[in-house]
């Protein structure tokens, strides 16, 4: 549901130019959409183990204070192991035991509001918001040494600064339902300069 909504919302913008179907928000509706996503999350990761017909789930926790725009997202003891069957090579599956072998890992993001908002999805208060850690990378060290670098991909969404800025994942809130879902996309995990390829995206959902 995230996902199509976030698709649904840039194509819009994009497609219908029409001042009618979109506009740039007040300082109080970005006060309104920094309070809708604001709060601590207890909720799940899915994950395809190897395709979109083996999907699973673990429990992780986050955090968003919008007022912070540079680490405005913490993600506690994020199970990046959960990647360990999605990556590839040269279009070949390729499963890594030393990133199976990480353990949970703290890091932090940036949170952005967007200044441009499809009109149809606020009025109906689903908000959606951008989100990149710094660097589009998180660095880890396994037990034994290995180095592992998450890099993020990037994804288009409309920004503070009135341009189309890309971050790698797209958050959105439906805030009636007080439902929470962010699609956090990593493009490839380097291992010992080792470089593989992530084919699926993992999505966050917290219902409060």
């Amino acid at each position: 549901m995230a996902m199509a909504a976030a698709v649904m919302l840039l194509s819009a913008c994009n497609d219908d130019d029409s001042s009618s179907s979109w506009h740039y928000t007040t300082e109080q509706e970005r006060a309104i959409m920094k309070l809708a996503v604001s709060g601590s999350y207890n909720g799940i990761v899915r994950y395809a183990k190897d395709s979109f017909t083996k999907v699973d789930s673990v429990q992780a926790a986050w955090n968003a204070n919008p007022s912070d725009s540079i680490n405005g997202m913490t993600y506690y003891n994020f199970p990046f192991n959960i990647l360990a069957h999605s990556l590839y090579r040269d279009n070949q599956k390729a499963d890594s035991a030393i990133v199976a072998s990480l353990a949970p890992a703290t890091f932090r993001s940036s949170l952005f509001v967007p200044m441009l908002v499809f009109n149809a999805y606020y009025e109906n208060g689903v908000y959606s918001y951008g989100s990149i850690p710094a660097n589009r990378r998180v660095e880890l060290t396994t037990s034994d040494d290995h180095n592992v670098t998450f890099v993020f991909a990037d994804q288009m969404l409309l920004s503070d600064n009135y341009t189309s800025v890309q971050y790698s994942s797209i958050i959105n809130v439906w805030s009636k339902e007080r439902v929470y879902q962010q699609r956090l996309l990593v493009d490839s995990i380097y291992v010992d300069n080792n470089k593989w390829q992530v084919r699926f995206p993992l999505v966050l959902f917290s219902r409060r």
